[in-house]
């Protein structure tokens, strides 16, 4: 029961003080400040999703025992490979833009902490739960109080709150919060468990993690870059609404993705023999049952007053595109199954292919509607995606249950 409640509890409270957070810093510094600050981590995520794999999936297929161990040790490897070589790419586009990129090396590095799954992969595995959900919980739990204690910091060490630069606002509420978990959860187990695995071995372990690694571009096109296509597009206001819209959508992955995680455990290391189909079909409808309860409590909040003077006003203007986008962003969740399947049927570069194609699709119809639906055009866009997504999940799981 742990292996499905611990993660998909631990999930949604990190996706839900995630929300928190973003909204204390719209709160705080204005959806203007935001929207450069969402600009640049995304930047920043492209690098960071692009260089540095995620060992997790990987961790999951071990049979445990001494196999664990040696693929953590190979995972750090190629955690710490992978964000040396972004941090130069990081560096040098931050020195080439100028003030445009500032503060972007900090929220590389903080996305790069976040993206060392070793860590959570070694505790999930091993089924030590409070090591888990402290690794999971604890970047937010000193971001939300930080966040929105902020007047009271400013106050008591005379600073002008509204005349923090970006790259300020960074370091506190992004870098430190992750560093600090790097130093109380990563850094002593590394420390304990780490030796080198050889060149050998790494070079075996990337061919497998890399298969992973190919949904990871694949969700970042979609995912990530997408946000400066409604940026450059749609403008400022739209852009706010569509990413809040999407950060409450990551309630639906992270109470769906332990759910896949798990059924995929279990079929790996036959312990389950419940058809991929079948594990699709509920994968969805969790995704539709958190979306009427995330679409219920917004509309509420945005009628409630002492509630509604925190919801941003791009949400309140754009509330109907909003919850629309929160629906579509919910099915991209619940589609996230094809990551396990592209495991299973070493398809992973087809799928890499796929993804890629169906941003190519976002991109050309967000720039084609956005001058005749300048709020809608990006919802147009969303829906074309999906489809083309989904009938390719369909075709993922005809293809596992005749293999």
């Amino acid at each position: 029961m742990k292996a499905f409640a611990v993660p998909t509890v631990t999930s949604g409270l990190a996706a839900a003080l995630s929300v928190l957070f973003f909204l204390g810093l719209a709160n705080r510094f204005g959806d203007a400040m935001l929207g450069q600050i969402i600009l640049v981590q995304t930047a920043a995520a492209l690098v960071q999703i692009a260089l540095v794999p995620s060992c997790l999936v990987y961790l999951l297929g071990a049979p445990g025992g001494a196999d664990t161990d040696a693929r953590y040790r190979e995972g750090l490897a190629l955690e710490w490979a992978g964000t040396l070589a972004g941090l130069v790419v990081v560096a040098i586009g931050e020195a080439v833009v100028g003030p445009a990129g500032a503060g972007a090396v900090m929220l590389y590095l903080s996305l790069a902490l976040q993206a060392s799954a070793a860590t959570m992969g070694r505790a999930r595995v091993r089924n030590q739960w409070r090591r888990y959900m402290l690794w999971i919980l604890l970047p937010n739990l000193i971001r939300v109080p930080l966040v929105w204690g902020l007047p009271w910091l400013a106050a008591a060490q005379g600073w002008n709150l509204a005349g923090l630069d970006r790259a300020t606002i960074i370091f506190l509420c992004f870098l430190v919060p992750d560093a600090i978990r790097f130093l109380v959860l990563y850094l002593p187990g590394a420390l304990v468990h780490f030796r080198w695995p050889g060149l050998a071995a790494i070079r075996s372990a990337a061919r497998q993690i890399y298969r992973n690694w190919f949904f990871d571009v694949g969700s970042a096109a979609t995912d990530q870059a997408d946000k400066l296509f409604v940026g450059a597009l749609f403008g400022p206001q739209v852009l706010v609404a569509y990413f809040f819209a999407r950060r409450i959508g990551v309630v639906t992955v992270m109470v769906t993705e332990p759910f896949y995680m798990e059924l995929y455990r279990r079929r790996v290391t036959g312990a389950s023999q419940l058809g991929v189909g079948g594990i699709w079909a509920r994968g969805l409808g969790f995704a539709l049952a958190i979306w009427a309860g995330m679409a219920v409590f917004v509309v509420a909040a945005t009628q409630i007053p002492p509630l509604a003077r925190f919801v941003p006003q791009a949400v309140v203007a754009l509330l109907p595109m909003f919850i629309t986008v929160m629906l579509l962003d919910s099915l991209f969740a619940a589609n996230r199954w094809s990551r396990f399947l592209a495991q299973m049927t070493a398809r992973a570069v087809q799928l890499f292919g796929v993804r890629l194609a169906a941003f190519g699709l976002f991109a050309l119809v967000a720039l084609v509607a956005a001058p005749a639906l300048p709020v809608w055009g990006v919802v147009v866009a969303m829906a074309s995606a999906l489809l083309v997504e989904a009938a390719y999940v369909r075709a993922l799981v005809a293809r596992a249950e005749t293999a």
